[in-house]
Order: C-alpha cells, then sequence, then structure tokens
C-alpha cells in the first residue's frame, strides 16, 4: 500500500469514528433534551399544585374572616347557610380547586410510579 493509500485509508476510519460521535452526541443530546423537558414539566405542576393550594387556604381564611364577623355584628343567634352567595361561592370555589389538586397530584404520582420523578 502507498503512502497515499495509507492516509485515504486512515482519513476514512477518522471520518468514520467521527460520525459515529456526532450520532451518539445527538442521542445524547436529544435524551437530555427530553429529560430537562420532563423535569420542567413536573416543576411547573409541583410550583401549580403549591398555587392552588395556596389559594385554597386563602379562601378559607376569607371565609372563616366572613363568618367570624358576621357572628361578631349579631348580638343574638344567628343563622348561617350555604345558600348565601359568598359562602355558596366560597364552598364552589373551593370544590374547584380540590379537583385541580387532586389532578395535580395524580399526575406527580404517576410519574413516581413510572420512575420519572425526580424526588
Amino acid at each position: 500500500m502507498s503512502d497515499s493509500e495509507d492516509s485515504k485509508s486512515i482519513g476514512h476510519t477518522v471520518l468514520g469514528y467521527i460520525d459515529k460521535g456526532v450520532e451518539a452526541s445527538k442521542k445524547g443530546i436529544h435524551s437530555v433534551g427530553n429529560a430537562i423537558t420532563e423535569f420542567g414539566d413536573r416543576s411547573v405542576l409541583r410550583i401549580e399544585l403549591e398555587n392552588l393550594k395556596s389559594k385554597k387556604k386563602k379562601t378559607f381564611t376569607n371565609l372563616g374572616e366572613y363568618l367570624y364577623n358576621k357572628i361578631k355584628a349579631c348580638d343574638s343567634e344567628i343563622s348561617i347557610s350555604s345558600e348565601e352567595e359568598k359562602i355558596r361561592s366560597a364552598i364552589k370555589y373551593i370544590d374547584k380547586i380540590n379537583k385541580k389538586i387532586q389532578e395535580h397530584e395524580d399526575i406527580l404520582n404517576q410519574n413516581k410510579k413510572h420512575g420519572s420523578d425526580d424526588q
């Protein structure tokens, strides 16, 4: 074999290794990209879940304050009904938040069962 043929053979071998390295890098980058996306999605779900819990707590606080003020303003017996607009609205809102909280928790728990959660 001549030096020219040896150079070409070495060149093809090197190019083959480079191509394999590039292909492996693409696969690795794709896997990392997917992992980052999944982590981001779970992080968003956790943040939304905490926001929902905070809204629920605030609604309970507002409802309690409303009831306290109503009771405090009355000198005698008081009737409180779930038919009152403010109370009914709070209950409906809390029920809606509870449903969303459960949906978020179900998704996060499903991720844990499939081993794709980082906690």
